[in-house]
């Protein structure tokens, strides 16, 4: 329940950023501000944008800030879960695209019985809730997360 009330504290007010990071416990100040995209591997890289999270970045905050430690980047985060099915998946298991170039948490699913699943999205520059089927999410994975001492 917290990681997902976490990751939803955030849809609409965080840009998205390639490689952004927060380890902050709550808002980061840092988020907004200007700055150089420093990763490499993405259009935006070496261009100025408002500083916010990457997707890996945003499932790492809101676990964090939930006291709990699920692994850096998509791969990171991939291989400290196991694989569940689309049928058996719940609230606060993670999302990938086939690729695992993408990540988000599950928050639950709507009327019509569609996944959702929050997520920091370049496309719309902003964390926000999709249908798996929309972004493309179609591996899920529930994590093996270590609890830790905030």
């Amino acid at each position: 329940k917290d990681v997902v009330k976490n990751a939803g504290s955030l849809v609409g007010k965080v840009n998205y950023f390639w490689g952004g990071k927060s380890s902050a416990i709550g808002w980061d100040s840092a988020w907004g501000s200007m700055r150089r995209v420093t990763a490499a591997g993405s259009p935006s890289s070496g261009t100025i944008r408002a500083y916010g999270l990457d997707c890996s970045g945003f499932v790492s905050w809101a676990f964090n800030n939930s006291g709990m430690y699920v692994g850096d980047g998509t791969y990171g985060q991939r291989d400290r879960s196991i694989v569940v099915s689309s049928a058996t998946v719940q609230a606060g298991d993670l999302a990938f695209l086939s690729s695992y170039s993408h990540v988000g948490i599950v928050v639950g699913q709507n009327t019509g019985g569609n996944i959702l699943v929050i997520h920091c999205s370049s496309s719309a520059n902003n964390v926000v809730v999709s249908t798996a089927s929309s972004v493309g999410f179609t591996v899920f994975c529930r994590t093996i997360a270590i609890h830790q001492i905030l």
